[in-house]
């Protein structure tokens, strides 16, 4: 069994992977194309699932599996469903307690606050939020 991953490590992991881009308007296309994951079945879009405070409707789900945070997510926006899942990267896989206790900034590390609405960003931060409520609550 591994161990559960360190959001700080995934985030500056994560970081660096995607500032080699200089242009930051590539870099966003690329990188939320990149994190958008498979989405969620129809079954699994629940009022219970959607993340407060998102203009967009998002998402989530969190289990615990072997002591690591699982995460999957969806969005009704391609840009929002590829910063969701940015933001679930740094946490997927820690530990719940390391997940809550954890902060992103994965969205501002990368410059992409400055491109993004006040609406996505608040939208994102609600996300962050609400991962580490949901992981709060796992064992």
């Amino acid at each position: 069994m591994n161990a559960p991953a360190d959001p700080s490590t995934q985030e500056s992991a994560l970081a660096a992977h995607w500032r080699f881009i200089p242009d930051p308007h590539e870099r966003l296309a690329l990188a939320t194309q990149a994190a958008a994951g498979p989405g969620l079945p129809s079954e699994l879009k629940s009022d219970n699932a959607l993340v407060p405070g998102c203009v967009s409707r998002v998402w989530l789900h969190a289990n615990s599996l072997n002591g690591s945070l699982t995460l999957s997510w969806d969005a009704d926006s391609a840009i929002v469903r590829g910063l969701a899942g940015l933001v679930c990267a740094v946490y997927q896989n820690a530990s719940p307690a390391a997940a809550a206790a954890h902060q992103s900034s994965i969205i501002a590390g990368l410059g992409f606050d400055r491109m993004i609405s006040p609406t996505r960003l608040n939208g994102m931060a609600a996300l962050a939020s609400r991962i580490r409520e949901l992981a709060a609550a796992l064992p």
